[in-house]
């Protein structure tokens, strides 16, 4: 009979670990919901956000570095065919994703905002939005509502280059690379080589991919950390040591991060950590681990300031709310229209969604009546159960979700997770198939050949981009602005931060109208060479023939005296016109509503008609 040496300050040292553990977890939830009130979290957000990224990217990139699946092979490894063809194939693959738009932002509004949000962790190590004013009107700031690891990684950038805006087209470039390295890395551990290539190529033929890999938002990012979660995941199941574990959790911490939703990692990742005690019969948790739960902190501080007034941050508060089992049907008729009806205006391929949705079935099928053929012997793809049921959780809840409509163009990304799944099992299946028969590799080559047509199509008119027109606004209004770049011009418009962004004077419509004896100051004295006002409204045809009408939002009182310099359309019922501000006249001002923007705190609530009008101005 053998004896079992147990080393009791082992033990005793795992029984310390954990009672710090549930101590900080515990002390973490009270600074969270319980201690401060949302005024006070969002000052706790707005000054512990910037150090708490840097601390967090910083003990992460160390545990990388010494991660077995992310450490760099050593020269003679990295000269060899089999590190350098996937390598060459990567590079490829990302030059020509991101030269089918080249760089831009793609999505208005929420990319420059993120721009806008990272300009200031690089200027003033503050997560906040900002705008400028007059000289003479103080600066506006608020809080974003879309979590800091991608603007505090592009304050980065900033910091080490110097800020342009266009640095977070090329942030994405490189992510876009990291992004198909790690899918072919995870690829090729849960199958074998060739469904490892077949899967970058089908990642490569979803045009959607291409729209994010040139872009200025946060997912690609997103998806290099879902991927790298998978990864670490795999090594920690192979060698559950404290290591492996503390690289997972922080991982996890980094992806929690990125986007709203991104938290629901915690919970496919914790089941496959219980698992592993459970199969271990104890519970080893590394002193690092006590730091994990103080990385989630500024998550909730953000949502805690966002939930006292989401009106201003586009949340749905009529009817069923932003989240309801009533919008999955109208959901899943969109999400079927995005992936398998071809149209220039959809940011994917028929084909690559149909082999992809297939395999998911296939795969999940062969896993559930084959469980121990499929499964033994092989923890890589026991670990990548914790990554599939993530990305198959957040399509639940996107799926629930108010604007979960994947159809449309500025929201097709929020299916960018469950498109891994698509990649991956398609992948696998195309790498059956060309393996079943003599023939079969001809069917497969003629397949992509078919798909390749398609999406080649697709990227030269790159319809998903250009339908949303309010781009194609901004950048005629940028460009009026770029032709004067001796001048010290102020912009007065609905569109302040992305103004901001570019390094241009800028103040929103709402509060210049607020202040007409300021503006006055600012004309007397020549503070501006000259004032731009930019205004929307909408054509309408009537018995006079066809009327323009300036928004609400966007109307000015009689104080203001306006001359017209430029005026286009970019819809058959929307205009929008720059004016050069000649004169003010304080006293025919008349007070006009105050629209969200207009007020300064953050707790005001805007009736619906304000939020209509507010929305109107962006189509």
């Amino acid at each position: 009979m053998k004896t079992i040496n147990r080393d009791p300050l082992t033990s005793d040292t795992r029984k310390l670990r954990l009672i710090l553990f549930v101590f900080s977890a515990a002390l973490s939830i009270g600074l969270a919901f319980f201690i401060p009130d949302p005024e006070l979290a969002e000052n706790l957000f707005i000054y512990s956000g910037y150090p708490m990224m840097f601390l967090l990217v910083a003990v992460w990139g160390v545990c990388l570095s010494q991660a077995k699946s992310i450490r760099l092979p050593n020269l003679q490894a990295f000269l060899s065919w089999r590190t350098l063809g996937p390598l060459a194939a990567v590079v490829f693959l990302t030059v020509f994703l991101y030269t089918r738009e080249g760089g831009g932002f793609k999505i208005p509004f929420d990319e420059q905002l993120l721009t806008n949000v990272s300009m200031n962790m690089d200027a003033r190590h503050l997560p906040v939005v900002s705008e400028t004013a007059l000289e003479n009107l103080s600066r506006l700031e608020m809080i974003d509502k879309r979590p800091l690891l991608y603007p505090f990684i592009l304050s980065l950038v900033h910091g080490v280059f110097g800020y342009s805006s266009s640095n977070a087209f090329y942030l994405n470039f490189v992510l876009t690379g990291v992004f198909l390295l790690l899918l072919f890395k995870i690829v090729e551990r849960i199958a074998n080589r060739q469904s490892a290539y077949f899967s970058i190529i089908l990642a490569a033929l979803m045009p959607i991919i291409s729209q994010n890999s040139s872009g200025g938002g946060f997912e690609m990012l997103n998806l290099c950390c879902i991927l790298a979660v998978s990864l670490v995941s795999m090594d920690f199941w192979s060698n559950p040591d404290q290591r492996n574990l503390s690289t997972l959790l922080l991982t996890v911490a980094a992806a929690s991060n990125v986007r709203y939703e991104s938290a629901l990692i915690v919970v496919p990742v914790a089941a496959l950590v219980f698992t592993n005690w459970i199969r271990q019969r104890k519970v080893d948790l590394p002193w690092i681990t006590l730091l994990i739960p103080f990385f989630f902190l500024p998550l909730v501080w953000q949502l805690r300031a966002i939930a006292v007034n989401p009106q201003r941050f586009q949340y749905q508060v009529d009817g069923e709310g932003s989240f309801s089992l009533s919008y999955i049907w109208s959901n899943l008729e969109s999400a079927y229209r995005f992936f398998f009806l071809p149209n220039d205006i959809y940011a994917s391929s028929p084909f690559v969604s149909f082999i992809g949705i297939a395999g998911i079935f296939l795969i999940g099928s062969l896993c559930l009546t084959r469980t121990k053929k499929i499964f033994h012997n092989n923890p890589n793809r026991v670990a990548f159960l914790a990554t599939a049921g993530y990305c198959l959780i957040q399509l639940a809840f996107i799926l629930t979700f108010f604007y979960g409509k994947l159809d449309i163009t500025i929201t097709a990304r929020l299916g960018l997770p469950f498109m891994l799944l698509i990649f991956i099992c398609g992948s696998i299946i195309l790498s059956l198939a060309f393996n079943a028969k003599s023939w079969s590799p001809l069917v497969v080559a003629l397949f992509l050949a078919v798909s390749a047509s398609y999406s080649f199509k697709q990227y030269s008119k790159a319809r998903y981009t250009s339908f949303n027109t309010t781009n194609a606004r901004i950048e005629w209004l940028l460009d009026f602005a770029r032709t004067r770049p001796a001048e010290n011009s102020l912009f007065v418009s609905g569109y302040p931060r992305i103004y901001e962004i570019e390094g241009m004077n800028n103040i929103s419509i709402s509060r210049f109208k607020l202040e007409p004896q300021k503006t006055l100051f600012s004309l007397e004295h020549k503070i501006y060479d000259h004032i731009y006002v930019i205004q929307g409204g909408k054509i309408t045809a009537s018995e006079k023939g066809v009327e323009k009408t300036v928004l609400p939002i966007h109307e000015l009182s009689p104080a203001f005296e306006l001359e017209t310099i430029r005026e286009s359309s970019f819809t058959t019922h929307n205009f929008i016109r720059i004016s050069k501000l000649v004169h003010v006249d304080p006293s025919l001002h008349t007070e006009p509503i105050a629209m969200p923007d207009a007020v300064p705190s953050q707790y005001y609530s805007p009736s619906k008609e304000e939020i209509i009008q507010y929305q109107e101005s962006f189509l």
